[in-house]
This record gives C-alpha cells, sequence and structure tokens, in this order.
C-alpha cells in the first residue's frame, strides 16, 4: 500500500507542494498523511494524473 507519506518522501514533496499538485486543501492532505482519512475517488484519480507511475489499486 502506498501512503501520501510515501508519495512525500519519494518526491521530495512538502505537504504545501503536494496539495498544490492535486488542487487539495493542506488540510485534506494532512488527514491523508495520518490516516485520519482515505483518499477518496477524486483525490485517487488526480494522483493518477499527476504520478501516472503510482499503482492505484495500491492507494486503496
Amino acid at each position: 500500500m502506498i501512503t501520501v507519506s510515501d508519495i512525500l518522501s519519494k518526491y521530495n514533496l512538502t505537504e504545501t507542494q503536494l496539495a498544490n499538485m492535486l488542487g487539495m486543501s493542506l488540510k485534506q492532505i494532512h488527514r491523508l498523511k495520518t490516516g485520519k482519512s482515505k483518499p477518496g475517488r477524486k483525490a485517487i484519480k488526480r494522483i493518477s494524473e499527476v504520478f501516472p507511475e503510482i499503482d492505484v489499486r495500491e492507494l486503496i
């Protein structure tokens, strides 16, 4: 399973940078990172567009 923390580490991004890239709020990114929420359909779609090398099945 791939987490937001994995994406941040792999691409050397801050939460703010990732939020901007995905068109999400910093609060949403933080909640995903801490496991307080899981990525919804829209977030998964956007992650797949920005990071096509990530297998989105591993985000679910």
